[in-house]
């Protein structure tokens, strides 16, 4: 059933990272879909293909983005990109028409100017972790720092730059602690936390969209004994880059923010066409959920 009030909230569409799937969202019990139902919310969660870069994957989601509009009858949507999805989503509202159909958007994690992780995808520290880049792909490719600058020049200045962001990033002792590989090497590679940090995955710094509103105002500098400098994280971002799609760890934040009043505004300024010549034409395969509030876009190509 439809949550109780949910019909004067905007619907939420959220978007996976590299190599996942909707499934993330739903995993464990701090799953972010519960939060969402709990608070009134009605949500969208789609599948894309996983290893494709943001060129493939945006129309793709473009066109998925209007087809849950049209099911929820054009009411606000607000999206939510984790990893790599925050840069479909990018390319999605920015290259491919849909920046008319959505109100906002928040990035939990997003390397909007990549991460050097990428550019050891087939080095021996990564054939070690592979659950995270394993394959010299596309997608791994267009999230080298050099093709996120290059992404990052055509896309912010573009006409259809519309669309407010937030952003969240982590700076905590990221997800491959739990493998038991040293922080140290993590950290030699994206930067210690005295030069801001970095969730594991994406460096703290990276995660800061231009133009976005940056939601704990990120890791502050500060100098310490004899002038060394150091950076002091808000306890919210202590967080890798798994813990960054948790509901309990993050959905308040984003509540809060959905919340705010002056966000009327935004929702009522909402366009709700788009150009569909724009889109390109995918199979993609409609998954309704027992429950009404939300159902699961799969890109079957």
């Amino acid at each position: 059933r439809t949550p109780a009030g949910s019909s004067s909230k905007p619907v939420l569409i959220f978007v996976h990272g590299y190599a996942s799937n909707a499934q993330v969202f739903f995993k464990g019990d701090d799953n972010m879909y519960a939060d969402v139902y709990r608070d009134g919310y009605r949500s969208a969660y789609v599948s894309l293909t996983p290893n494709d870069d943001m060129w493939t994957k945006g129309p793709l989601l473009a066109n998925m983005i209007g087809s849950i509009k049209s099911h929820y009858n054009h009411d606000p949507i607000v999206m939510i990109g984790w990893s790599k999805g925050g840069v479909d989503i990018d390319a999605a509202l920015v290259h491919f028409g849909a920046n008319n159909l959505v109100e906002e958007v928040f990035t939990l994690s997003t390397p909007h100017f990549g991460t050097s992780i990428a550019e050891l995808a087939n080095s021996v520290l990564l054939r070690l972790v592979n659950i995270i880049f394993m394959q010299n792909i596309a997608a791994t490719l267009s999230l080298q720092r050099s093709y996120m600058s290059y992404f990052r020049s055509i896309t912010d200045n573009n006409p259809n730059n519309t669309v407010p962001y937030t952003t969240i990033g982590g700076w905590g002792n990221g997800p491959l602690h739990r493998l038991d590989i040293p922080q140290s090497i993590l950290h030699g590679i994206d930067g210690p936390r005295r030069d801001g940090g970095n969730d594991g995955v994406v460096p703290y710094n990276s995660s800061i969209r231009p133009g976005a509103k940056e939601l704990f105002d990120g890791q502050k500098k500060f100098y310490g004994f004899l002038g060394i400098p150091y950076y002091d994280g808000p306890n919210e971002t202590e967080l890798d880059h798994f813990e960054v799609t948790r509901g309990g760890k993050v959905w308040p934040f984003i509540k809060n923010e959905l919340n705010n009043s002056n966000r009327s505004a935004v929702f009522a300024n909402a366009a709700t066409e788009t150009n569909p010549n724009q889109f390109v034409s995918s199979s993609m395969q409609l998954i309704i959920a027992p429950k009404s509030d939300y159902f699961i876009i799969n890109d079957d190509r």
